[in-house]
């Protein structure tokens, strides 16, 4: 018995380890990098299946963390800029 990977497989196995990335990497432009491009994979998988909870969440989650990359300028000041 043979399996193809199709593309919904290959887009959930790219989310999930977008999602790894993002909980471990300690530098913060990388980790916010890779929580978007978490989001985007999500989108993706989203789309595709014709789950609309799914890809919504996920671009709502992509504008929070656009803001927080930019209101930390990649360099871990966002929570001192909100006190």
């Amino acid at each position: 018995m043979t399996y193809t990977v199709s593309i919904v497989d290959a887009i959930s196995v790219v989310a999930a380890l977008m999602v790894l990335i993002s909980f471990y990497w300690p530098v913060r432009p990388i980790l916010t990098t890779a929580a978007i491009s978490c989001n985007l994979a999500f989108v993706a998988f989203g789309f595709y299946l014709g789950l609309p909870p799914v890809w919504l969440l996920h671009i709502g989650l992509i504008g929070f963390n656009l803001l927080r990359f930019d209101l930390g300028g990649g360099h871990g000041t966002y929570f001192t800029r909100l006190g």
